[in-house]
């Protein structure tokens, strides 16, 4: 090689380098739990839960609630995803998500377009448990509280993989996979 090559190369390490698409933690919150009832004057109404980062520092505990779940109504996942940020002042990661909720009845009315949404989004992992609830709104799930793990759908995350590991019992519906692989195993849940 030449001389110039060589400046070259040097010369264009020194310019490719940096961190063009860094996020400081101070600016983004992670969602560990996602929750989608039916609206009142919308479609959906999609409830995140977010990790409170402090609070799970081993030195830097303040004694403020570890989790903080925030709901809005919209038409579609990709417009309340998109739309979080209205009420947020820090950008979703939603990456980190364990569990999604979803409501019995919203789960009855079909579910491809929240699996369709999911899959393709490039914001979502596929290796999130899918949790329908009855009974209750799914939003109650990312509120309650246990005095040993601080965040509900960690806790609830965790508990699934142990009675899976112990007891061979969870039905392990995941995005993994096909989607139409996890409308069978949704449908045979919920009937």
């Amino acid at each position: 090689m030449n001389k110039k090559m060589i400046g070259f190369f040097v010369l264009m390490s020194f310019l490719l380098t940096g961190c063009w698409d860094k996020e400081e933690l101070n600016d983004v919150s992670i969602v560990t739990g996602i929750a989608v009832d039916p609206g009142e004057e919308k479609k959906y109404r999609m409830t995140v839960e977010l990790v409170n980062s402090p609070e799970f520092g081993k030195q830097g505990s303040l004694g403020n609630t570890p989790v903080i779940t925030y709901s809005l109504e919209g038409n579609s996942l990709s417009e309340l995803s998109n739309k979080m940020n209205v009420g947020l002042t820090r950008k979703l990661i939603y990456s980190h998500t364990r569990i999604v909720f979803i409501n019995e009845e919203i789960a009855r009315e079909g579910l491809f377009g929240f699996l369709d949404f999911l899959e393709r989004s490039g914001h979502f992992r596929n290796d999130f448990n899918i949790l329908i609830t009855k009974g209750n709104p799914a939003s109650d799930f990312t509120k309650i509280t246990y005095p040993i793990q601080k965040s509900p759908s960690l806790k609830l995350h965790k508990q699934i993989n142990t009675f899976l590991e112990e007891w061979g019992g969870d039905p392990r519906v995941r995005l993994i996979g096909s989607i139409p692989k996890a409308k069978i195993q949704l449908r045979q849940l919920l009937y």
